[in-house]
């Protein structure tokens, strides 16, 4: 029986030969492509889908965009073997492996280097730990490759095969989706996120982490700014353009430095329409058996938010019933959602809350958390007001410091502060030196604006620094306007040095 893969692979090339004709007749008739594009037919295509265990997922990515989604079209190529001890060598159509990673070139020799290539590229495995267990494996990411009449040999190691086959936590790759991904970050960034569509958004990860996982570690990549806009950006843009998934970046900060992000990670709401299988075909996704029975709405929730597995989810069904599963499962979610449990631990959690939880207790041990819960983001939110509250306040105080520093200055200092601000407009601002030149126009939102600028950049500390003096003082205007004056005052030396200095 033919895999997902070569039945993908099959469809993909009809596809193909159609556009051709379409391109021709189009050339011969006006010279535009009539028809439909590869994104539109690609709603009928049948669905090729990896259940990739996430420590592949996870690994440092220090492989190519092409080689990693060769990797991911071997791995389920050879999924039905891997757990047969006699079948070690695995083979694959050559033609088969360039449809499905979408490899239109004739250099089959630069597919080939990329394919030998991830015998020397090691996988090193719990990049991101789960269930806090320090636990370091590594493999090459193929045991041995070889190429002969048009088919391309391989094999995994036996940890790999034991890793690959039935993993504990897995992501869902769609490979149909991934093969119009041509950089290494934007597949990366795919797979990374994807697995948390049925959570909304994932973790909050360091920004380190995030470039370990992505493969952006070069030194050029320090600054985030460069990060950003060279690696994260051009990734997001791709995966908004060939594939249904819609990232959002969130981002940490301490103090001005971005810290940590996290992605909030959604589906276009279109459905696939994808064509039934033939007779004999089967299911177009493993996650299905003909032989078996059709997973429950609840069993299906089970698998997607909380990566158990149909037995897994159908004893704790069997043994707990649907009412209390449903209870801990909406539980479990919102601890999530709200911050309180990582998800790589989500389905360890939600099987001990499971064993845990007592419907008829008045207070037990489920209900104490969700109150916690309640609490706990109350006080968010009370501390979220109190901040914005009080930057609202210190911002109307700061406005006016820059007007009292004129005032306490002597005339001369007044003097020279002006002819300072008006040189400082003539290099930078010719316009509104200008305007603050006619007396009609100087009392101006903008020239004031500009002058309060000028006079906090010479005599006044930072509004960052000003902030955190007067909640250091709290908030007591007394102590704030000591602190204060000794700030201006060392400005207001400084100042003269550089004036007396030739």
């Amino acid at each position: 029986m033919p895999s997902q893969v070569q039945r993908s692979a099959d469809k993909l090339r009809a596809v193909e030969r159609q556009r051709k004709r379409q391109a021709e007749f189009a050339g011969f008739h006006q010279g535009d492509l009539l028809g439909v594009g590869l994104n539109a037919e690609q709603e009928f295509l049948p669905a090729a889908v990896l259940k990739k265990s996430t420590g592949a997922v996870h690994m440092k990515n220090s492989v190519s965009g092409l080689q990693r989604k060769v990797y991911n079209v071997l791995i389920e190529h050879a999924y039905e073997e891997l757990p047969n001890p006699e079948v070690k060598l695995h083979k694959i159509p050559l033609q088969d492996l360039m449809v499905m990673v979408g490899f239109d070139s004739k250099n089959t020799g630069h597919l080939k280097t990329a394919v030998k290539g991830l015998m020397t590229n090691l996988i090193e495995w719990n990049v991101i730990k789960e269930e806090g267990i320090d636990d370091w494996e590594a493999s090459t990411a193929l045991a041995a490759v070889r190429f002969r009449d048009g088919f391309c040999y391989y094999e995994f190691s036996e940890i790999l095969r034991q890793r690959m086959y039935h993993p504990g936590r897995f992501a869902k790759l769609d490979l149909m989706e991934m093969r119009e991904l041509s950089t290494a970050t934007a597949v990366a960034l795919y797979e990374n996120t994807t697995r948390y569509i049925n959570m909304s958004r994932t973790p909050w990860w360091p920004v380190e982490t995030w470039r370990a996982v992505l493969g952006n570690t070069a030194e050029t990549y320090d600054e985030f700014k460069r990060f950003k806009e060279k690696a994260l950006v051009p990734a997001l843009g791709q995966i908004a353009l060939h594939t249904r998934l819609k990232l959002t970046p969130e981002y940490r900060r301490e103090g001005r430095r971005i810290t940590h992000i996290s992605f909030v990670v959604e589906r276009d709401k279109q459905v696939l329409k994808l064509t039934p299988p033939t007779a004999g075909e089967g299911d177009a996704t493993p996650a299905t058996i003909a032989s078996e029975p059709r997973a429950s709405a609840l069993e299906m929730r089970l698998m997607a938010e909380f990566c158990l597995t149909l037995d897994q989810s159908r004893q704790a069904i069997a043994e707990h019933g649907e009412q209390k599963v449903t209870d801990v499962a909406n539980y479990c979610t919102r601890r999530f959602r709200a911050g309180n449990v990582q998800a790589d631990r989500l389905a360890g959690y939600f099987l001990v809350t499971l064993t845990k939880y007592e419907a008829g207790a008045k207070t037990s041990s489920l209900e104490l958390e969700k109150a916690q819960e309640a609490k706990a983001s109350q006080d968010r939110a009370r501390a979220a007001r109190d901040e914005a509250n009080d930057r609202d306040t210190f911002n109307k105080i700061y406005r006016g410091l820059s007007y009292q520093v004129i005032e306490a200055i002597s005339e001369d200092e007044r003097v020279r502060l002006y002819e300072d601000f008006e040189a400082h407009l003539q290099a930078e601002h010719p316009s509104v030196l200008k305007s603050w030149r006619d007396p009609a126009q100087q009392g101006l939102a903008s020239c004031q604006a500009f002058l309060r600028n000028f006079v906090a950049q010479h005599f006044l500390p930072s509004k960052e620094d000003a902030m955190s003096a007067w909640q250091s003082a709290g908030k007591n205007e007394q102590r704030f306007n000591d602190w204060l004056e000794g700030q201006i005052s060392d400005r207001q030396a400084e100042r003269v040095v550089a004036g007396a200095t030739p």
